[in-house]
């Protein structure tokens, strides 16, 4: 699927009306550095190359970080372009947002390798 077509599914749902190229940019640098986070909360044996589903503490990070209201929906749809995204340096409001809402939850964007 293509970035156009998975922004046009953003549309019938007006939760996530708010997410403008900003935000999705923000939110592929924020998934790159949390995919061992994701990656580690899969059932042993189950480990996908994209994760159907992202784990409740990432979820819940992300929508306060992010202030998506329904980040598993937005995940649902944007989840091929977010997971492949590759790996770039995180802008001062990412640092911001791990230490507001990640660190509390044992995120960091320090857990990741470094690139």
């Amino acid at each position: 699927m293509s970035l156009l077509s998975a922004l046009s599914e953003l549309e019938p749902h007006p939760s996530l009306h708010d997410i403008n190229l900003d935000k999705i940019s923000q939110y592929s640098r924020l998934i790159a550095c949390l995919k061992n986070d994701i990656i580690l909360a899969q059932p042993a044996g189950e480990v996908a190359d994209l994760p159907e589903a992202l784990p409740p503490i990432v979820a819940q990070f992300l929508e306060e970080g992010l202030q998506i209201s329904d980040i598993q929906a937005s995940w649902t749809i944007l989840k091929r372009q977010l997971w492949h995204c590759p790996k770039v340096k995180l802008e001062d409001e990412d640092y911001q947002i791990f230490k507001q809402f990640g660190w509390e939850k044992g995120l960091s964007k320090y857990n990741s390798p470094a690139t």
